[in-house]
């Protein structure tokens, strides 16, 4: 279960930086740069939608270590497919992350490919596969420890 938190978002044009505030400091969100957003954090989840950097999507989602966010492809409309496999998983690998997360959906329907698994452990990388409403805040608080992270984020089943 995941509770609705109203914020303020706020744009900072000195710092060229996008920011939202609880009843806490300010925290940064995403930090706009030429071509595209740094996205940060994913604010929440829910059956066929996923909220990152203010936006929101209605598709699976790669997040890569450099904050660039891509639309999975596959599947049938916000259905993305429930086989995660190597090639997918070697894009975020090639990315240059040193932990992945996969979420397998809000019911843990996607599945993980055997190839897929022994890519990353090929590679050495750190996987964590969790359920997705698991699988964000864990990828938020590897990006908030400093590490090289990507996640793969299934959004249904």
């Amino acid at each position: 279960h995941i509770n609705t938190i109203e914020y303020l978002l706020t744009y900072d044009k000195r710092r060229n930086i996008m920011l939202y505030t609880l009843e806490v400091p300010i925290c940064l969100l995403y930090q706009k740069k030429q071509g595209g957003d740094i996205v940060e954090r994913v604010e929440s989840l829910s059956f066929g939608s996923i909220v990152v950097g203010g936006k929101k999507y209605r598709r699976d989602l790669l997040l890569f270590p450099d904050g660039t966010v891509k639309q999975r492809k596959g599947g049938f409309w916000i259905f993305g497919s429930h086989d995660i496999n190597k090639d997918e998983v070697d894009e975020l690998v090639r990315a240059g992350a040193d932990e992945i997360v996969i979420g397998i959906g809000t019911s843990s329907g996607a599945k993980v490919s055997d190839d897929a698994k022994a890519h990353v452990e090929q590679a050495q990388r750190q996987l964590y596969i969790l359920p997705s409403h698991e699988a964000f805040p864990e990828f938020n608080r590897l990006s908030d420890l400093g590490k090289k992270v990507a996640a793969l984020i299934h959004i249904t089943c």
